[in-house]
């Protein structure tokens, strides 16, 4: 199974992040939306893992993570560049929460029979990719409010014309 573990977007961010992306359409007709049942935070991917890592990965995540907390749509920028994105996302205030529980986790998994993190954790909602890179220099984001207090465990479904997300276990940070 191809999973990771994130935190799904709340309600009041999704409208102002599908604006934002539809206004980008607008101008790149040719960019792929996410569509809102997928917009997400990932916290950690693994990629393909075992039922037996699926497993020893929901058993760690059994432990205290840390307190709700709320985060902010901030600014809207890319991956690579903002100049040259192939990967469009929206930023999030409250980063030192976010990279906390990232590290909360990542601390949880250390010495576990599981694939290691490829890259830093960069808090973040993609929004829509394209083959084609574009500029999104001076797009703005409705500022949205949503709280986060609960982790997912997602498994990612590679289908046409869109991965689906499937919800395995949700984990409360309200505490154990």
């Amino acid at each position: 199974m191809r999973v990771f573990v994130g935190i799904k977007v709340g309600e009041e961010a999704i409208e102002s992040l599908i604006e934002v992306g539809e206004r980008i359409k607008r101008k790149y007709p040719f960019v792929k939306l996410v569509p809102a049942s997928n917009l997400h935070i990932t916290l950690r991917f693994f990629g393909e893992i075992s039922r037996k890592q699926y497993d020893e990965l929901c058993e760690s995540l059994n432990a205290r993570l840390g307190k709700p907390f709320n985060v902010s749509l901030t600014k809207v920028g890319g991956f690579p560049t903002e100049f040259g994105a192939r990967v469009v996302w929206v930023g999030l205030d409250n980063k030192d929460k976010l990279v906390a529980l990232s590290n909360r986790i990542d601390m949880l998994l250390k010495g576990k029979n599981l694939p290691d993190r490829d890259k830093p954790f960069v808090p973040h909602i993609t929004i829509l990719r394209t083959r084609k890179p574009i500029n999104v220099e001076g797009f703005e984001v409705k500022k949205a409010t949503f709280s986060i207090k609960e982790i997912v465990v997602f498994e990612s479904i590679l289908a046409k014309p869109n991965a689906i997300y499937k919800s395995l276990k949700s984990v409360s940070l309200a505490g154990h």
